[in-house]
This record gives structure tokens, C-alpha cells and sequence, in this order.
């Protein structure tokens, strides 16, 4: 009919949106975050196509058993989605809070004294701390983004290099809370907290000054000495800490 021919021009364009959108993510094997975050943009193409092609083959769905097929496929991918999202959803909003609230630590610690603070998790940290974060993945660190060399290692997480590092050097060192992902910060930085020669530059120490939480970082040794006098405490701890 006239209304299901009218139907196919928007469907058919939505879908090419669909497909350019969709691109990307299937050249580059898109990422390890849930939610399918990097399609969010096609959504709304995906309705159309969705909606249009339902229009033009309502007709031949008259049959009762392609309905209870279609609605089975369904509530499948709905009960997936509820055993598997809430959580993956949570784990991500767990690490932005963390993020937070290391960043909040950290400005009641110093108190006026910002330094430039590395981080692997750059997001919810930056948001909130006041002075300079350096983003050791890279994407938000041209220094580190634009590093030629291989990009081997964990999926997404692989643009860091020891030399610009050592080129940027941030005072401070944000280090995960618990052992359980020390083993993926350690692979992240490509070992970089296991070399003699950090440790030999950097002290792993739990900072904190009455009245403020504590925070446990890699702090260089010269930016250790200077804050002697301030109020800030420094307790030598051992990282990586056991799980």
C-alpha cells in the first residue's frame, strides 16, 4: 500500500546512517565497556530501520507463530540484558566514584599545593581534583596519544610508553584501591611500577594531614622531601598490597 512504500525511503536511509555509524566500532573491534556504549549514536537509526521494516512486513506477520518467534528472540535478549547490564553498569560507576573521591582526597591533603597527579582511570579524577591530571592512557594527553610505537597489550589500554613518562613526570602517581586490579594497572603501565628505576625515584606512600582521609600513591622522592614542614604525612607502604 501506499502507506508501506512511504515507509521504505526513511528506512532505507536510516539504514545506511546506520551502517557509517556502526563502522567504526566493527573496524577497530570497538571496546571492553558494557552498554554498547560506542553505538549509543545510532540508536535512533536503529528505531527507523526498526520501525519501517516492521511497517513494510506487517502484511506476511499475520501468522501467529512468526509473532510468538519475534517475541521469544526478544524477551531473551531482555532477560540477558537484566542479568548481565545492572552489574557491568555498576562496575563502571564504581570506578568513576572511586575516581572522585581519590581526587577530592587528594586536594584536602595538599590544600593549596596542587601537583601534577598521574592517573590511569582519568575521568572522575580530573573532574573533581584541582590540580593538573596527566592521563597515562592517553586520551586526554596528546603527549601519550600521539606516541608512535605498538599498541600490544590490554584491549584500549595499550597507548601508554615509559618515555613520555619519564618526559611528562608527574609528581604524584594515582594507584588503584585493593590488590584485585593491580595486576591490570601494572600491565597497563607495561611494568613501569615494577622498574628499578621508578622505585628508585618513587616511593610508594600513604599521604594524609589531619582532619583528611588518607591516600595511598607513588610519589617522587625530591617532591616528598618538599613536603616536609607542611602538615602532610607520608607512611611508606607496600605496594603492590596483597589480595
Amino acid at each position: 500500500s501506499g502507506r508501506h512504500s512511504a515507509a521504505i525511503l526513511p528506512t532505507l536511509c536510516s539504514l545506511g546512517f546506520l551502517l557509517c555509524a556502526t563502522l567504526g566500532p566493527l573496524i577497530t573491534g570497538g571496546d571492553h565497556f558494557p552498554g554498547f556504549r560506542q553505538l549509543e549514536p545510532a540508536y535512533a537509526f536503529l528505531a527507523v530501520c526498526v520501525a519501517g521494516l516492521s511497517l513494510g512486513m506487517l502484511p506476511r506477520l499475520q501468522n501467529g507463530k512468526l509473532w510468538a518467534f519475534a517475541g521469544f528472540g526478544i524477551a531473551v535478549l531482555l532477560f540477558q540484558a537484566y542479568l548481565n547490564y545492572p552489574k557491568a553498569l555498576a562496575d563502571e560507576f564504581g570506578i568513576a566514584v572511586a575516581g572522585r573521591t581519590d581526587g577530592a582526597a587528594l586536594n584536602q591533603i595538599l590544600l593549596g599545593r596542587p601537583a601534577a597527579a598521574g592517573v590511569v582511570a582519568a575521568g572522575g579524577f580530573s573532574y573533581v581534583y584541582s590540580g593538573e591530571t596527566v592521563d597515562l592512557m592517553g586520551i586526554n594527553n596528546l603527549d601519550v596519544a600521539h606516541t608512535k610505537g605498538d599498541r600490544v597489550g590490554y584491549k584500549n589500554h595499550a597507548a601508554f610508553n615509559k618515555a613520555v613518562f619519564w618526559r611528562l613526570h608527574p609528581p604524584i602517581l594515582i594507584l588503584p584501591r585493593g590488590g584485585a586490579s593491580s595486576s591490570f594497572y601494572i600491565s597497563a603501565l607495561r611494568g613501569l611500577p615494577n622498574d628499578p628505576e621508578f622505585r628508585a625515584q618513587y616511593a610508594f606512600v600513604s599521604l594524609s594531614r589531619p582532619g583528611s582521609p588518607s591516600l595511598t600513591v607513588a610519589a617522587d622522592r625530591t617532591f616528598l622531601a618538599g613536603l616536609r614542614g607542611t602538615g602532610i604525612s607520608a607512611t611508606t607502604v607496600a605496594w603492590p598490597p596483597a589480595n
